[in-house]
């Protein structure tokens, strides 16, 4: 009978490291980086029994890891920097809105002095009677007037900046609020208003585009339904 030979501490038999390749089951991405992968490996050649090396499937199984997850790393790199890339051209191309002008629902609009400034109301019911105020940033209404009946659809206001005496008012952020009577009873109504596009910034947390106009609104891009000049 052959007399066993005991191993220096620190080798691996050739079970013993099956058996941690099995527990660790190259678990890459979560447990292992490409550094502490091939570590590892090559602490394992370095540490193998020389009278039960490796054989050539675990060593090529080994390599075969190594080589994944480097491809994996080398993918990884590459969408980054398209991202990267992608973003860069994005948030330029978004650049582009400023001082342009869009459809805002928040019905406000930056004005005074005596200058007009217009708002859509949807009266897709059409209504019997449409009351029209504006009020300031104090919420105190400055203007305020009655149309008659008004057909279905989009109804054009124009506002000159004034209040209810013809006296200009100053510059500052106004609000109209539109009530459209259908059925003997008053109703609010949805109003927009073409809004100055003032800055543009990237948000990481969102991965998008968010636009700041000069009301005050703050709107990523999948809110921007309309831009106009």
């Amino acid at each position: 009978m052959a007399d066993s030979i005991a191993l220096p501490a620190g080798l691996l038999t050739k079970q013993q490291y099956e058996k941690a390749q099995f527990d660790q089951k190259y678990n890459m991405e979560k447990d292992l980086g490409r550094d502490a992968f091939l570590k590892l490996f090559t602490t394992q050649l370095q540490n193998q029994n020389p009278l039960d090396p490796m054989d050539n499937e675990a060593f090529v199984s080994q390599l075969a890891q190594f080589s994944s997850l480097e491809s994996m790393k080398a993918m990884q790199s590459s969408i980054e920097q398209m991202s990267a890339s992608f973003q860069g051209e994005k948030f330029i191309s978004s650049s582009n809105l400023l001082g342009r002008y869009l459809r805002n629902e928040s019905a406000a609009v930056m004005t005074g002095k005596g200058q007009d400034s217009r708002a859509v109301a949807d009266l897709s019911n059409g209504a019997e009677e449409v009351k029209i105020g504006v009020i300031d940033s104090t919420g105190q209404q400055v203007y305020g007037t009655t149309m008659g009946a008004q057909l279905p659809g989009e109804m054009q206001i124009t506002w000159n900046g004034k209040d209810d005496q013809g006296k200009a008012l100053p510059d500052g952020i106004y609000k109209f609020v539109v009530a459209a009577k259908i059925n003997n009873k008053f109703m609010p109504v949805s109003v927009s208003t073409k809004d100055r596009i003032q800055s543009v910034r990237w948000d990481s947390t969102s991965n998008d585009y968010t636009i700041e106009t000069e009301t005050g609104s703050v709107l990523n891009s999948k809110q921007i339904t309309r831009i106009e000049m």
